[in-house]
């Protein structure tokens, strides 16, 4: 078979010069097999970059690079087949990040290092596609934190966002069967969301060591789903370690479960204001199991279930 493999290599000039430079490029391939790598480059204060790459084929690959100093950078990334794979790493200042995939068996991530106000967003719509996001930047306050999302639609997914430091929130649109969704914060002040309907997906939230962080889960028809979707034979699990942590949201379906555990002092599975207004914990459906773990002082639980055959258990230690 012909193979056909184009190369791109954008080279985008870097200065010494003081002043802040903003840097363009722009990839366009159709066909199978090719690669595209852009390095953009530029400590000047202020400097922005901006990269598009579009692939429409199989077994293509785009790496990027771009690090600027304090300046915005943006990447956007398309890609359109089977077997494709997406990287793109940010370096400082504010950047943003969208990857886009359509097809089987894609890859993509994406990593933000030493950011604040930055944001990445990956879009995934076929089977076998794996999605990662890393967060590590150095937000000081609410207005510099980083958001992280990730959307599948289709089958057999895997996708995890990992936030480090505080003030960052995560969240994941799911639908499909059998998908894994992972979500890890580090430190306080950050939320997470999550919103699946479908069968047999895997749902794992981890806020470590902090306090005032958030998690909403919805399984009951407003996520990428019509409105009637729900969750069927799946699995919920989230951990919380510190204190004035909340957890909100509702799951629908059947033979579903849930278990929720809180370690430190006046954590609460409750409503909030402004935390889209879920009261406590709802379960909607047959056959599914309860299980909340609260552990120290102060802390607080509401749960409610309707349906049949529903077993639920809540531990005050």
């Amino acid at each position: 078979m012909k193979k056909l493999t184009t190369l791109l290599f954008v080279l985008v000039f870097a200065s010494s010069m003081a002043f802040a430079q903003n840097n363009d490029a722009t990839t366009n391939q159709t066909g199978d097999d090719n690669q595209v790598t852009i390095d953009q480059n530029n400590y000047s204060s202020g400097a922005g970059h901006q990269a598009t790459v579009t692939q429409d084929g199989d077994e293509n690959v785009a790496d990027i690079l771009s690090q600027g100093g304090v300046g915005s950078n943006l990447v956007t990334v398309e890609q359109v087949g089977d077997e494709n794979g997406a990287t793109v790493d940010q370096y400082w200042g504010g950047n943003e990040a969208n990857i886009s995939q359509e097809g089987n068996l894609n890859s993509a991530f994406v990593s933000h290092r030493g950011s604040w106000k930055s944001s990445a967003s990956i879009t995934q719509d076929g089977n076998g596609n794996t999605a990662d996001i890393l967060d590590d930047g150095t937000p000081s306050d609410a207005l510099e934190g980083n958001e992280a999302s990730v959307s599948q639609y289709g089958d057999n997914n895997d996708a995890n966002i990992n936030q480090y430091a505080s003030f960052n929130g995560a969240s994941q649109w799911v639908a499909g069967n059998t998908n894994t969704v992972t979500q890890t914060q580090h430190s306080s002040d950050n939320s997470q969301r999550v919103e699946i309907e479908g069968d047999n997906n895997m749902y794992t939230v981890t806020q470590e060591g902090g306090t005032l962080n958030s998690l909403y889960v919805n399984s009951r028809g407003t996520g990428p789903g019509a409105n009637s979707s729900d969750a069927t034979n799946s699995t919920f699990t989230a951990t919380q370690n510190g204190s004035g942590n909340l957890v909100s949201g509702s799951m629908g379906g059947d033979n579903n479960s849930l278990t929720i555990t809180q370690n430190g002092s006046n954590n609460m599975i409750d409503g909030g204001s402004g935390f889209w207004q879920a009261q406590g914990f709802t379960i909607d459906g047959d056959n599914n199991v309860a299980s909340i773990s609260q552990n120290s002082s102060g802390n607080s639980a509401t749960l409610s279930i309707m349906g049949n055959g529903n077993s639920a258990t809540i531990s005050q230690n």
